[in-house]
């Protein structure tokens, strides 16, 4: 079969992660037995009903050889587990993060000294993978067959592309609740 990244035919995995599985430690989803407690949230009846676990990280077989998977994707989800959760991080590629307050008096935190090519390249082969996939879990995400080859060249041969082309911003919630008084 032909490989969705490198267009080679090759043997093909049986268990590809579409989103790595390290996104999801440290969250109120992911449990002790290594799955998402999913859940449902139905706006127009105002109820939320769980639905039983999925395993982490949602595989897909058949999309990628072992070297696309392991090899080429490997190294950018490694960087962005080194980022986001801490680990080993060449000593020129290590953020740094700095608080910060706008005009607005709204806080925010600037991170720099990030490798580019491979923080980019590796959000993008997220989204790649969630396009490809199909899995329910994936339906919404929808790209042009034009977004799709572009973004696939760009994994392939290591280049994040024009600054402008599928820029990326990362946001955090937080959220302050209140409960009244009794």
């Amino acid at each position: 079969m032909k490989c969705s990244l490198c267009n080679k035919e090759k043997s093909l995995i049986k268990k590809s992660h579409i989103i790595p599985d390290f996104f999801y430690r440290n969250s109120n989803l992911y449990n002790s037995n290594h799955t998402i407690n999913a859940f449902t949230i139905n706006t127009k009846l105002k109820n939320i009903k769980k639905s039983r676990p999925i395993p982490t990280g949602v595989y897909q077989s058949n999309i990628l050889c072992r070297k696309c998977d392991n090899e080429q994707i490997g190294q950018y989800e490694s960087y962005l587990k080194s980022i986001f959760f801490g680990g080993p991080t060449a000593k020129d590629e290590i953020p740094v993060f700095k608080n910060l307050i706008n005009k607005k008096s709204e806080e925010f935190t600037e991170c720099t000294n990030l490798s580019y090519l491979k923080f980019k390249l590796g959000l993008l082969s997220i989204l790649w993978r969630s396009a490809i996939a199909k899995r329910d879990f994936f339906d919404e995400i929808v790209l042009s067959e034009s977004d799709l080859e572009s973004i696939r060249t760009m994994l392939n041969s290591n280049d994040p592309g024009e600054i402008g082309k599928y820029p990326v911003v990362i946001f955090t919630l937080s959220m302050i609740l209140s409960f009244p008084r009794i």
